[in-house]
């Protein structure tokens, strides 16, 4: 039986250790936090729906109106002395020209708060400067403190050495600055070769996969979260709707059916994390009569809460980075590719790729669902064979 790769995001660290050298490493020393790399929420929650508008996860005080408890980290400096603090954030109401700033929070070193009171301005995303601060140990803990309970957000905090160092706000700059923070590479490690690479874990891409090796196809199945279900899971926890299961297709939803939720609460505080059976999901993609053993590879990012989700699955794990978040594409000479293989399904996703109007415009194409709109050419599809094309990122 060929077998399942699930690629998920998790953080695995109990500390947030994340120190890097500036171009000038004798001048200059950063330390960058995630704030989805905390060790503890308190009733923070994370926030991964934005990923591809403002590059990373963050996250969120949804209290509706009552404060959520700290967020906490244990952070290690590479030394004491002063830093100047910088906080990725925006003011929400913003954009709307609306007064008060519901969405501020507090930073603490230690038991003390910084001065500064984050979240109050800018409409769009960028660093808050938090002023200068003393550092008199190595090791200090850092947390988040939610001042309104109306949707604080908090991306990063950055700590720099210098202070009159400000850092970059966009991509590409701003992301290539953040990987030298944490240490992760430029070019992730490759994943390997397979039939066929489902893009997305959401309901949809995981029945697809689930299907697709159960046809005997070896499938990759790319998530850039540590859950599968996308709104369907305990991040987002919206219910499974719609018909399934009816003529003139009466097997059509069987996998949805395995992947549904026994018991649900529709809104408010019963609608919790737990009703939406995340383990039950990957349990599906691993059951030994559709999948096989699959692997389960996860890029250092996410939290350690989900790393749990992760390593309790019971699947074999090893440590690969991947980031599709809309940077994986194909150009002109990995559509020949695909194209010369020659076969029907080939030459119909070859045909789908150039008709995507960036591709036509600009030589090249994000990767999307090329096996979705291929179906649309012919029902062959679901036996496609080698995919013939190496996908790569650029991150």
């Amino acid at each position: 039986m060929k077998k399942l790769l699930v690629a998920c995001a998790a953080l695995v660290a109990s500390i947030v250790p994340a120190v890097c050298a500036a171009e000038e490493p004798h001048s200059r020393r950063f330390v960058l936090v995630e704030a989805e790399g905390f060790k503890h929420y308190g009733g923070w929650v994370v926030d991964p729906q934005f990923m591809d508008q403002m590059g990373s996860p963050y996250l969120l005080a949804h209290g509706l109106g009552r404060p959520v408890a700290d967020a906490v980290a244990d952070v290690e400096f590479p030394a004491a002395g002063t830093y100047r603090v910088w906080v990725r954030t925006m003011d929400w109401v913003a954009r709307w020209n609306a007064p008060a700033a519901p969405g501020k929070f507090q930073v603490l070193l230690g038991d003390r708060a910084l001065e500064t009171t984050f979240g109050t301005q800018g409409a769009q995303w960028h660093w808050q400067d938090g002023g200068l601060v003393e550092v008199k140990e190595r090791r200090v803990r850092l947390a988040l403190r939610d001042l309104t309970g109306f949707e604080g957000r908090c991306d990063a905090i950055l700590f720099a050495r210098d202070p009159d160092f400000a850092p970059p706000n966009s991509d590409p700059a701003m992301a290539a600055f953040r990987r030298a923070c944490l240490g992760l590479p430029e070019q992730p490690e490759p994943a390997g070769t397979f039939d066929l690479v489902v893009v997305g874990g959401g309901i949809a891409g995981t029945c697809a996969a689930v299907s697709a090796a159960r046809l005997g196809l070896s499938v990759a199945l790319i998530q850039d979260r540590p859950v599968l279900g996308g709104n369907n899971s305990s991040e987002v926890r919206v219910w499974l709707q719609g018909a399934r299961n009816k003529e003139p297709w009466p097997r059509i939803g069987d996998v949805v059916a395995e992947l549904e939720q026994e018991h649900r609460a529709h809104y408010g505080p019963a609608n919790t994390a737990e009703l939406y059976e995340d383990e039950k999901k990957l349990a599906v993609v691993r059951a030994d009569d559709a999948l096989g053993l699959p692997w389960v590879e996860h890029n250092i990012r996410c939290d350690p809460e989900a790393a749990h989700v992760v390593f309790s699955s019971g699947a074999r794990i090893t440590m690969v980075p991947l980031d599709v978040t809309l940077r994986v594409s194909i150009d002109r000479a990995g559509l020949e590719r695909i194209r010369k293989a020659g076969t029907s399904f080939h030459l119909a996703v070859a045909d789908q790729l150039a008709r995507y109007p960036r591709f036509r415009d600009r030589g090249s194409t994000y990767t999307h669902d090329p096996l979705a709109v291929a179906t649309a050419f012919d029902s062959f599809c679901a036996c496609a064979g080698d995919f013939a094309l190496r996908i790569t990122s650029d991150t």
